[in-house]
């Protein structure tokens, strides 16, 4: 029986909210953890060879009887919470004669040979009390400080007052009473979400009932952060897919609808055109087109990318040879275009494919926000051994400072562009692929005096 009665002490000789008990098949207290006395004034020594029944009181004698037959039926070995199977709420009378409402669940080892018996696990109703408010307030949806207080509070009140400071890492820092220049300050990690600190008196060792209970303090905590972590990613998420809607909707009612006013223009029965006008009408209606079906075809890569139904084919890709195709491909007649000095063997490690819409997506993007005869360029540079980079250069407005870290979110656009088409979904694709690339994006402000929009990938190592 020894290791089974140091598996009941661990943690256990000194304790405001839980005691443990063994008793005989006959319900006869053997053993008792002292914190006892802090629930019901009855010291251990006090206890041990009473029969339990005796301290329970009458009306609530259905109560254990029902954790007993529950227990008789499907026994359980003794476990890490052994109030996790049946609990019930009982009155057990205390030394001045009166009655304390307790939490009680128990773990059948009448078969074990070494117990041959109960053990019992009594928590103080106000614990469950405070713990109960703390799970209603995860679910009613109150703030992270607000939880964080309760779990504070908790866990002073399990350690006599102990002073306690909740942290929850850029989400909130409470505190439950001053600690005193000689505390101890006893720290348990919630991951890398959040931190707990007790400030134990001096005078004696932190026991492993302080641990125990720090412990469940972080797992409620846990809980908690991430749940709240998990609400804010996904309403992220839906604000995000709600602007990309709306995005995607500006991008396509503008070329839907220029392209049935020119397929009406070029109806057969209007005479007043000229060939060369119905030329020059059936190549916008192409160009329209094509960037619609560009825009649908780029958007259905990143979902499919985003869920892991695609496959991404990452291989060498020469960077110059990339760039030159993509603005032999640009209709760009308004603007003066040049791709300069870049180093010929220069390669990334990229998906060739999502390479080119990103560069096709960054000189859209510069065509679109500079006026006719702006001067775009674009280059490649090699950032150190490791990283390479694509660099669109213009010599338009630029972008303040304010604004150069949110370009590249779905639906936000530069104030230099209002009024102008498009909707700023082009970034958000450029983002997205370069980051499923294991790269990043970002804008500066350019040698040329406008924006500098930069992709940086993997360098190409043999």
């Amino acid at each position: 029986m020894d290791d089974v009665v140091a598996r009941l002490l661990a943690g256990l000789e000194k304790g405001l909210a839980y005691v443990t008990a063994l008793t005989t098949p006959e319900m006869v207290i053997e053993w008792i953890s002292p914190s006892v006395r802090d629930l019901t004034g009855w010291s251990a020594s006090d206890l041990v060879g009473r029969n339990a029944i005796e301290l329970v009181h009458h009306d609530d004698l259905g109560g254990v009887l029902r954790i007993l037959e529950a227990e008789r039926d499907e026994p359980r070995p003794y476990g890490e919470d052994p109030a996790r199977a049946a609990v019930n709420r009982i009155r057990f009378r205390t030394a001045e004669g009166g009655w304390r409402s307790l939490d009680v669940g128990a773990n059948n080892l009448c078969h074990d040979p070494r117990v041959r018996g109960f053990v019992f696990v009594l928590g103080d109703a106000q614990a469950q009390g405070m713990m109960d408010a703390v799970y209603d307030a995860m679910v009613s949806g109150e703030s992270i400080e607000s939880i964080a207080t309760r779990i504070a509070a908790l866990l002073r009140w399990q350690t006599g007052g102990c002073p306690t400071r909740v942290v929850v890492h850029g989400l909130g820092d409470v505190h439950d009473g001053e600690a005193t220049p000689d505390s101890v300050p006893v720290r348990i990690e919630v991951e890398d979400l959040a931190e707990i600190v007790v400030h134990h008196p001096p005078q004696s060792e932190p026991s492993e009932w302080l641990h125990l209970l720090m412990d469940r303090a972080a797992g409620l905590l846990r809980v908690a952060v991430a749940r709240r972590l998990g609400e804010q990613a996904m309403r992220r998420r839906l604000d995000e897919k709600t602007a990309i809607i709306s995005a995607v909707s500006h991008d396509l009612r503008s070329p839907i609808a220029a392209i049935n006013l020119m397929s009406s223009l070029l109806d057969g029965s209007n005479d007043a055109l000229t060939p060369e006008q119905r030329r020059d009408l059936a190549q916008r209606i192409a160009n329209d087109a094509r960037r619609t079906s560009r825009l649908l075809t780029d958007l259905t890569s990143m979902d499919r990318l985003l869920h892991g139904s695609a496959d991404l084919h990452l291989q060498c890709v020469h960077l110059v040879a990339l760039v030159e195709r993509v603005v032999d491909e640009v209709e760009a007649s308004d603007h003066c275009v040049s791709v300069d000095g870049p180093p010929a063997d220069l390669a990334a490690q990229a998906d060739p494919v999502l390479l080119e819409r990103v560069v096709d997506n960054l000189l859209a993007n510069a065509l679109k926000h500079t006026q006719r005869g702006s001067h775009i360029s674009l280059g490649v540079e090699a950032l150190g051994d490791d990283e390479v980079a694509i660099h669109v250069d213009d010599d338009g407005d630029g972008l303040p400072p304010e604004v150069r870290s949110q370009v590249f979110d779905a639906y936000v656009r530069g104030q230099q562009s209002q009024g102008r088409p498009g909707s700023g979904m082009g970034l958000f694709l450029v983002r997205t692929f370069a980051e499923v690339m294991g790269g990043r994006v970002r804008c500066t402000e350019s040698p040329l005096g406008g924006a500098r929009f930069s992709v940086v990938l993997p360098r190409w190592r043999e």
